[in-house]
């Protein structure tokens, strides 16, 4: 992924971004890297599910650069988002986020 695709909230979309991060250091594999990336966003899903009140289970989902992009081209950004589905073409968000 390149790039992140803006939707309008009110049309079917995978999940909404809550908040962005950036990576600091080095990283020896693929793996490392995730795991940072998951625990940056972590604290900023929680925090903005504890804030939705319509009872529904949302899940995090973390967009990053690859290892090879990290490194090379500087791409450090981390998006954080939450989505309806834990696996691929699973319930789509409608709306904005009930917060």
């Amino acid at each position: 992924m390149s790039e992140i695709e803006k939707v309008p909230c009110g049309s079917s979309h995978d999940g909404e971004v809550v908040g962005t991060k950036t990576l600091t250091g080095s990283f020896d594999t693929e793996d490392e890297l995730q795991d940072k990336a998951f625990e940056l966003c972590d604290p900023v899903a929680r925090a903005t599910v504890d804030k939705l009140t319509d009872g529904r289970t949302y899940y995090s989902y973390v967009i990053s650069p690859r290892l090879l992009t990290y490194e090379l081209s500087g791409k450090d950004h981390v998006a954080c988002a939450l989505t309806l589905s834990n696996k691929q073409d699973g319930p789509k968000l409608t709306s904005p986020l009930p917060l």
